[in-house]
């Protein structure tokens, strides 16, 4: 993808609906490696946002990624509003454009989108003690949770077969002899092997009409 300069940036901020005029800052923001993640403020400073350039390469259907975030955001702000919660904290609150579009298409193809930034917290790149492992998985199960009655199968794939556990074990498989070769985490290889067993009943099927994707973030960044 092109990269992106203050120019690009303004340009993609003034299609958004912030309440007003904002001011852009076109150094990366987080750690994330995925997306192109920059943080915009109202020029009076009183509010900032998130504006993020989705990785077109990697979701080559934004638009659908886009229903989908909606889709399930409107899905738990209903349920945290009924549990007595507060849905500007306990979920993403995704920024129209000033058409009402969910994303913005700049002229070189580019998709972006907003979101509030939600104040007062921290973003871990790796679990620091047991508590905050508990934290997380207490988190993620709430979320699962709320989204069990989620009419799972109105969402857009919006990366073909990454649920599919089989393929993905296969795709292991071929690489996982020239690893243990080199002696690279043979430790792990033994720990998914046991695991394969287990995961690979799980068909593509199921997999498909999960809301969300989890990924083993959580067993490899706690050590």
């Amino acid at each position: 993808m092109k990269s992106v300069t203050l120019s690009l940036l303004q340009s993609a901020a003034n299609a958004f609906d912030f309440g007003g005029p904002v001011l852009c800052d076109a150094h990366h923001y987080g750690e994330g490696h995925i997306n192109d993640t920059f943080v915009v403020w109202r020029e009076d400073h009183s509010k900032r946002f998130i504006l993020q350039r989705i990785n077109t390469d990697t979701f080559t259907d934004p638009v659908g990624l886009m229903e989908n975030v909606c889709g399930v955001t409107r899905h738990l702000r209903a349920k945290i509003l009924a549990e007595g919660g507060d849905p500007a904290r306990e979920t993403l609150n995704v920024i129209p454009t000033l058409s009402g579009s969910t994303c913005y298409l700049d002229a070189d193809g580019g998709a972006w989108r907003a979101y509030d930034f939600v104040e007062d917290t921290v973003c871990l790149q790796q679990v620091g003690s047991e508590a905050d492992f508990r934290t997380v998985a207490k988190t993620l199960g709430k979320f699962q949770n709320q989204l069990a009655d989620y009419p799972a199968s109105t969402l857009h794939e919006t990366i073909a077969r990454f649920h599919d556990t089989p393929n993905r074990y296969a795709n292991f498989e071929k690489c996982s002899y020239f690893c243990i070769q080199l002696d690279i985490n043979s430790g792990f290889f033994t720990f998914y092997n046991v695991a394969s067993d287990h995961a690979c009943d799980i068909t593509f099927s199921r997999w498909i009409c999960s809301q969300s994707h989890i990924t083993a973030k959580l067993i490899c960044s706690f050590k």
